[in-house]
């Protein structure tokens, strides 16, 4: 839904003004440059948004380049420079 709404930035209907208040304050953490979603992070670097059909390529290609090393260095190196709604369960 954040992509949609900082793509329009128009507000969907049907939903209260506290559901409103609650998209754009989510929104806030994302921007989007040239059709691709991305999310800031608490220090302030950019990760690109990975959706479902993205996760598993991502974790395969990380596990892969880092040797078959296990979670923890995939969990390393995916969250650098991706983000997706919990990605730490799904690598694991």
């Amino acid at each position: 839904m954040a992509h949609d709404w900082l793509i329009s930035m128009e507000r969907p209907d049907g939903i209260s003004d506290h559901e409103f208040s609650l998209i754009i304050r989510y929104a806030a953490n994302f921007f989007v440059s040239e059709g691709i979603l991305w999310r800031c992070d608490l220090q302030g670097a950019h990760k690109c948004v990975l959706y479902n059909e993205q996760w598993t390529e991502a974790m395969a290609a990380a596990h892969d380049d880092t040797g078959h090393r296990g979670f923890y260095a995939t969990h390393a190196l995916i969250p650098e420079r991706y983000w997706w709604p919990f990605i730490g369960h799904d690598i694991a």
